[in-house]
């Protein structure tokens, strides 16, 4: 269950959450193909996207390496 009345009692009383009041149980849907297209731009593979995210973690020392 979704918690869409609460936000609407809250926005009653609270200006940012009466701003998203009229956005409640509308699908949205994003996708990359608008910048593929225009920009010629191609995603990294999963796999990839995975080890540069581990590798950026690790240098930034929010992760060790394990033994």
């Amino acid at each position: 269950m979704r918690p869409d009345w609460l936000v609407r009692i809250v926005g009653l009383f609270d200006g940012q959450a009466a701003q998203v009041v009229t956005e409640l149980g509308k699908a949205r849907s994003a996708t990359s193909a608008k910048a593929m297209r225009l920009l010629c731009w191609a995603p990294r593979s999963r796999e990839d996207a995975l080890v540069a995210t581990s590798e950026s973690l690790i240098r930034l020392g929010s992760l060790t390496k394990s033994k």
